[in-house]
């Protein structure tokens, strides 16, 4: 099942990657993200938001993610 979850984020993470210019203009722009990213902040954004997305869905494919969350978030809630 954590091979199908990561596959399915890493295509949406690409599909999203790829048609982000059409999804700006369909949802529209994010004020803040122009203001804190400069001009085409809107587009940084989405494109950076893609490629978090693949880079999580490969981890969660391969195990890393689930270690990682794990071996630094477990010590601030009573684990390990």
């Amino acid at each position: 099942m954590d091979i199908f979850l990561g596959l399915l984020g890493v295509v949406a993470g690409i599909l999203y990657l790829k048609y982000n210019y059409k999804i700006t203009n369909m949802i529209g722009k994010f004020p803040w993200a122009e203001n804190y990213l400069g001009a085409g902040g809107t587009y940084t954004f989405h494109k950076i938001f893609a490629v978090l997305t693949i880079i999580l869905s490969i981890m969660w494919m391969t195990g890393t993610l689930q270690e990682f969350i794990g071996g630094n978030v477990s010590r601030y809630f009573g684990g390990r």
